[in-house]
């Protein structure tokens, strides 16, 4: 029997090849235990030292209870709390090298061919977003990751003033990363860094309308989805607007803002595999036979996770046995509420957008009633009035 790493929690069932056969999804589920018992397989010769490797192996578990992930500013601050905590006792685990967040982080670079450019980005992501969320309730139990809905702050007048981008949340936006619960980190690429709003764009509406309005994977995917409905395209201007480590597909995971913009992107293809169901169409089987690009894309290339197969990520056994995405706020004239400060209803369209803050002399300020230290400074501005 595999033996748990000391302070795994008991959020987690027992190991997966001792529960998962008496199952009836398919055999994905006895295909995914199987991952635990054998080792992690890298291609094209890239390897990863044995500890992490060991350790590589635990996080392939099913828990026992959902995570409803929530958009970040509908969370609840203690879970928010809890995440950024269970993230930063990763970053100084230092049992494997250089740490365990850094560690897990490398394979989006070992792996980067199999995980874009192809209609695998979003398997891929998906299952590597489940690795990291088990990973975290090894740190802290019931951790779930938040989703980005970026949208929300494009729909502000200034994206660049986001409450996200204070101590409250993810810190400072511009320069080396010096406020937030993510503040002097350091990276195999250099000091962590944002320079938001500078070049790339945001996601809207009108993007998400658009991926709805097609049918099938290929229809949002390279190398065949028109610039319009590419959901990987949508994601890649995001990653450049943040800026830094994020612009980047070799460092974009050192900056923890890539996992939650990774989330509600993963929400985004639920969203959409709820219409293929509707409309008759099995997201099972939804994986393009030939036109797929790239080799590593084929649906039967390795996925670079064990014995796990290209198409075996798109089985609705990774959603529906893990998570399961929360809506994003919104409101409207008879529901002006959006159920968070962070956020405010705008009447004119009737949606949710996030509340601004001012911007003083040393950097981004206060909200509501926090002191947010910019700049080794103290700031105390309000929100925005509406």
């Amino acid at each position: 029997m595999l033996k748990r790493q000391d302070g795994v929690s008991a959020e987690f069932s027992q190991p997966l090849w001792s529960t998962m056969l008496l199952s009836s999804i398919m055999n994905l589920r006895a295909l995914f235990v199987a991952l635990v018992v054998v080792a992690v397989a890298w291609v094209d010769s890239h390897t990863v030292d044995s500890d992490t490797e060991n350790w590589i192996r635990t996080l392939f578990v099913q828990p026992r209870t959902l995570k409803m992930r929530r958009e970040l500013r509908d969370t609840p601050r203690e879970n928010l709390q809890n995440f950024f905590q269970a993230i930063n006792i990763l970053k100084n685990d230092r049992s494997l090298k250089p740490n365990k967040y850094d560690a897990l982080c490398s394979l989006h670079a070992i792996l980067m061919d199999i995980a874009h450019h192809g209609p695998n980005f979003l398997g891929w992501h998906r299952v590597y977003l489940i690795l990291f969320e088990n990973a975290l309730n090894q740190a802290v139990p019931g951790v779930y990751v938040p989703f980005w809905n970026n949208t929300l702050d494009n729909s502000m007048s200034k994206p660049s003033l986001s409450s996200l981008f204070t101590s409250d949340f993810l810190g400072n936006g511009r320069g080396l990363v010096s406020t937030g619960p993510f503040r002097h980190w350091n990276t195999p690429h250099g000091l962590l860094r944002r320079n938001i709003d500078q070049h790339g764009w945001l996601m809207d509406n009108i993007d998400e309308a658009n991926v709805m309005s097609r049918f099938y994977l290929e229809d949002i995917t390279y190398p065949n989805a028109m610039n319009w409905s590419n959901v990987e395209e949508m994601h890649n201007n995001v990653h450049v607007w943040v800026g830094g480590q994020m612009s980047k597909i070799e460092s974009a995971c050192y900056d923890p803002m890539f996992w939650m913009h990774h989330a509600y992107i993963d929400c985004i293809w639920e969203k959409f595999r709820a219409k293929q169901r509707a409309n008759g169409i099995d997201p099972n089987l939804d994986y393009p036979l030939f036109s797929f690009g790239e080799k590593r894309h084929s649906p039967n290339a390795p996925l670079g996770f064990g014995w796990l197969l290209v198409r075996h990520a798109i089985h609705d056994y990774f959603a529906e046995s893990f998570y399961r995405c929360a809506e994003t706020p919104s409101c409207s004239r008879q529901r002006p509420s959006c159920g968070s400060i962070w956020l405010e209803c705008d009447f004119q369209r009737e949606q949710c957008v996030t509340r601004p803050v001012r911007k003083t002399i040393w950097g981004y300020g206060r909200i509501r009633g926090r002191f947010s230290k910019i700049g080794g400074r103290k700031t105390f501005n309000r929100l925005l009035k509406p």
